[in-house]
């Protein structure tokens, strides 16, 4: 099998996997915002031990775990928005609206890599935009969930399309690490602010702390560590 056809069937099992966690985000009681400080902790944690574990740690310059780091916070942007989109409309509408996230590739891309934006990615975001309109139109209650997946798409373009340039400077599941421990922080930290870093972060229910493990463990460090990689 060559690398090509790995990577591609990887990429594809990834998919899979985050497309259950918009399930797993409904299955779980909690806001967006506890939801996601508790998965990006753990799975940053998850990721760490994996790494001390195989002694694959190397030394990082701080201008790289700054740089690295504010990745990691719009990674957290991107999954606060998206669980916030599940709760506010349904699973199927935030998927949908996650799903325009190579649209904004296609139109962050030339801007990273300094080239120019081909004709054929603008022909498919204007095939792209009037799908989205006519959502609009057909889910009008729905106003709230469709920004605010669509906001969750733009971000997801965006930390993906920086990875695709931090990856060829870092390890993979360091990078992962890195960017998922700085989303805990950067996490605790609005959570603070909000006055909600308390008792009540911990005080939940059994079914939600499976699902959030879960939710962590497989499809948060295993599956962040895999599509990452699959960028080299």
């Amino acid at each position: 099998m060559s690398a090509r056809t790995r990577s591609l069937l990887l990429l594809h099992g990834v998919v899979v996997i985050f497309g259950f966690t918009g399930i797993l985000g409904k299955l779980i009681s909690i806001d967006a915002e506890p939801l996601v400080f508790w998965r990006v902790t753990l799975g940053g944690l998850t990721t760490a031990a994996f790494l001390w574990f195989r002694s694959r740690w190397s030394s990082w310059t701080w201008p790289n775990v700054l740089r690295v780091g504010l990745v990691g916070w719009v990674v957290a942007a991107h999954w606060v928005t998206f669980f916030a989109s599940i709760k506010a409309s349904s699973v199927g509408l935030a998927l949908t609206m996650l799903a325009t996230a190579p649209l904004f590739v296609g139109l962050i891309e030339p801007v990273v890599f300094k080239r120019s934006i081909a004709w054929r990615e603008m022909a498919v975001a204007a095939v792209v935009f009037v799908g989205i309109a006519l959502v609009f139109q057909a889910e009008r209650d729905q106003t709230a969930g469709i920004l605010l997946g669509l906001a969750s798409a733009v971000l997801a373009a965006m930390f993906s399309t920086v990875n695709g340039v931090l990856v060829k400077e870092h390890d993979p599941v360091q990078l992962s690490a890195v960017e998922l421990l700085a989303a805990s922080v950067g996490m605790a930290l609005w959570l603070a602010m909000q006055g909600e870093f308390d008792l009540s972060l911990i005080q939940l229910s059994g079914s939600d702390w499976l699902w959030i493990v879960l939710l962590a463990v497989v499809a948060t460090s295993f599956a962040f560590m895999v599509s990452i990689q699959v960028l080299q």
